[in-house]
Formats: structure tokens, sequence, C-alpha cells
């Protein structure tokens, strides 16, 4: 989960060059996002829909309320800085365990592609790759290919110690049966979580999610979800390669999942704030237990964003929702 803080701006002495070089991570301006008619900011202490550029990446952030029929339409357009150099495919979090299919393209254009009876959807957690940033192109292991076409080639970019994968991988001859916890690539060493444990993300399938492990040693591992179409996103994986040095001190009800996982840490740059990790919940988590049984941990403040986030994090065959405030 990457957390705009959005402290005040402080003006540096430095000239611009040589405060990129000292912070790949710098903020580089940003605003709220222009809605298109028929979409709205969803209120209720959510963030406001809107984007930031930090280096090479943009992050947006926000909650948006939608219209009845949205599928296909246009719901904003970011601007130049922000756009990427091909199509790129996110899993966007609607709420409990939904999601749906958006769609970003060269032009900027943000459209959400699969109907879904959820009244709003939230961009938290996206993070572009903007088309002059440098990405080092991944070998995908057979049977995997890169999906060519109009999408964005399978890439990392790394700065400032974050790795953020993009891109649309599918399988050779689009047979599903060649789909079995396959591994997807390998990544290199300057983008892998560093002697600290696996990583789990979730990533879009179409009108489903898929579960992928970032192993030590650089493996991309498909583990969870329901197969449906012969290809994936690898959009939405991102991280820190070091982490551990922060653990996050969680909720009585929380432990760290056993070793071999990441500890729930986090690591701050500039503004931003990722936060990692696999916990376990002592006992089943039910329906009508209270908001204090279901928080998981409290965010140092250097940590915390303005306004109220959501994201989506996996869990096994699923996904979850989960609240920063």
């Amino acid at each position: 989960m990457l957390i705009d803080t959005n402290p005040p701006f402080r003006h540096q002495a430095d000239s611009k060059a040589a405060e990129r070089r000292r912070n790949p991570l710098k903020y580089l301006g940003g605003a709220q996002l222009t809605l298109a008619r028929g979409f709205d900011y969803a209120g209720h202490g959510l963030s406001v829909p809107s984007f930031a550029r930090f280096g090479p990446f943009c992050v947006l952030t926000g909650a948006l309320s939608l219209p009845k029929k949205y599928v296909g339409s246009v719901l904003a357009v970011l601007p130049t800085k922000c756009r990427p150099e091909k199509e790129l495919i996110f899993e966007a979090h609607m709420g409990g365990e939904e999601g749906v299919l958006l769609d970003v393209n060269s032009e900027g254009e943000l459209r959400l592609m699969i109907q879904r009876d959820h009244p709003r959807v939230f961009l938290d957690g996206v993070v572009i790759p903007v088309a002059s940033a440098y990405g080092v192109r991944l070998t995908p292991n057979p049977p995997w290919l890169p999906y060519g076409g109009h999408s964005a080639l399978p890439r990392y970019y790394a700065a400032g110690g974050l790795c953020v994968l993009s891109g649309r991988l599918r399988l050779q001859y689009d047979d599903l049966n060649m789909w079995q916890d396959t591994i997807v690539t390998k990544l290199p060493d300057e983008c892998r979580p560093r002697d600290d444990g696996v990583l789990i993300f979730t990533v879009n399938h179409h009108d489903a999610t898929q579960g992928i492990k970032v192993h030590p040693d650089g493996r991309l591992q498909y583990f969870a979800g329901t197969i449906k179409v012969p290809w994936l996103s690898l959009n939405g994986i991102m991280f820190f390669t070091r982490s551990n040095s922060q653990p996050l001190e969680l909720n009585k009800f929380w432990v760290a999942r056993s070793k071999g996982f990441r500890i729930p840490s986090y690591r701050r740059s500039g503004r931003l704030c990722l936060l990692s990790g696999v916990a376990t919940r002592l006992g089943k988590l039910l329906h009508d237990q209270t908001s204090a049984d279901i928080i998981v941990t409290k965010l140092p403040e250097e940590c915390r964003p303005l306004k109220r986030l959501v994201f989506s994090t996996n869990q096994e065959q699923t996904v979850r929702s989960v609240s920063v405030c």
C-alpha cells in the first residue's frame, strides 16, 4: 500500500538536478483530477480523486461515485506528465471483495472496463510508470509471453529503492491448461525483496484477480485465483527492496505470518510511505466483531494520509478491503 502523506511544501536550496539525484522519488507536482460528467467525488471523509508525480511515477488516489452505467466511459484524463507509454491495466478496488478492471491508455484516459453493481471505486494504489521513465525489460518464463499489441511490455522500474512492475503477459497458444502454479518471470537482483521474505500481491485478470508471490530470489509466482482468461497484468506489484528495519506494531489480535514472509513494516521516502508484509489474525474474523477487533495496526505519524484511503489486499483466493485513516 503506497500512501502519499502530503506534507506542506518546503523550498529546497538544491538545484533541481541535484535534488533529483538525491531523491529519485521527489515530488514533482500534482492536482485534483477533473472528472467527466456522471462521475463525482465520493465524499464521506475519503480522499479527493487526484494525481501526484513522484520521480518516474504518477500516483493516483481518491474515491469516485459512479453513474449507473459507466463501463467503457472515460472517467478522467491524466495530464501529459502522468501518462504511460502504452496501455496499462490495474485492479481498482470497489470495497469488500470486489474490484474492477481499470484501463489507462497512452492518451491518459481512465476507463472502467467491467460493469459492477457498486456505487463507487477507489483509485488508491494505482501507480503509473510515465512514458519518459526508464524501465528494464523482463524476460517471461515459458509458457508466458509479452501480451503485445497496444499493451505495455513487461518491465520493472527501480528508483530510490522502490521497485514497480508494469505490463501484461499472456500464455503461449492462449492455453489455460498451461497455467498451473507457474513461475511467471524472475526479477533481477536490484528488484528483489532482499533477505526478508516473500511478498504477496493481487493483480488484475479481466473480471477476476490473481494472487502473486514475489520471492527473495526474484521468482514471481502465481499461487491463487480463478483462471478465466489466458493473461494477467503485472501492474500493482510494487515494493521497497528493503523494509523490515521499520516494523509495524500489530494489534493484539494480529501477528506476523510464519517465517519466510516479510514482517509487516513500512518505509518512507520523501512524501511517500509504503506498507508491506504479511499478517495473520488470531482466530476467525467474524462479521459481527467490533471495529477494534479488526484494526491491524496503527501507523506512525510520518506515515499517515490527510484523508482516508482504501486499498485491496490479498487473502489467498480473495481480496480484502483495508482502510487507512
